[in-house]
């Protein structure tokens, strides 16, 4: 709950912005292409978050990293996708399993499979904890969704995002230490 408390605070001060964001992102996202500019929507969002400003739409398609993005989602897809075909159940694991995978590829310190290594060394030793605030952020954004009538999905989502990026943000050393106890390797 405090990291949607934390995403509110930051959400609420440039609000229109957060939206014209989260609206573009959406229409990105009917075309394929939304997918794979997710660490690209994390990088605006975390530039925003540790500049204090509002997020600037124009470097959403920033596309200078776009191929090891779009590798990195193309796994996770298919990861997910793997797992929803095992009769859907494994995916409430796969899920915070690889809830780092956007965030990392944001980073961009490792490859595009070892975004995928790096999420999993970290989470599998964590999976409650991770599990846990993943689903009390879902319950409380599907219910403030719910009783706005979907109109709240416009502060909502780019609220959520905000707070799981201050989830990211408040792990990111212990996942890096993880990732490095599992062997995988940092880019130079």
């Amino acid at each position: 709950m405090d990291y949607l408390k934390y995403g509110w605070n930051v959400v609420k001060k440039d609000w229109m912005a957060w939206i014209i964001l989260y609206v573009v992102m959406s229409i990105a996202a009917q075309f394929f292409v939304g997918l794979l500019l997710m660490p690209q929507a994390f990088r605006v969002i975390r530039k925003s978050m540790n500049d204090g400003t509002a997020p600037a739409i124009g470097d959403y398609f920033n596309f200078d990293r776009i191929s090891d993005d779009a590798i990195t989602m193309v796994i996770l897809s298919a990861v997910y996708f793997i797992a929803a075909m095992l009769c859907y159940l494994p995916i409430f694991a796969a899920i915070p399993l690889m809830v780092w995978v956007v965030h990392l590829a944001a980073e961009d310190r490792y490859a595009p499979m070892d975004n995928i290594k790096a999420s999993f060394a970290h989470a599998k030793d964590n999976f409650g904890e991770i599990f846990m605030t993943l689903l009390v952020i879902w319950v409380v954004a599907s219910i403030l969704i719910t009783v706005t009538c979907g109109i709240g999905a416009l502060v909502v989502f780019p609220t959520l995002m905000v707070g799981l990026e201050k989830f990211y943000q408040d792990k990111r050393n212990a996942i890096f230490a993880a990732a490095d106890a599992a062997g995988v390797p940092a880019r130079a």
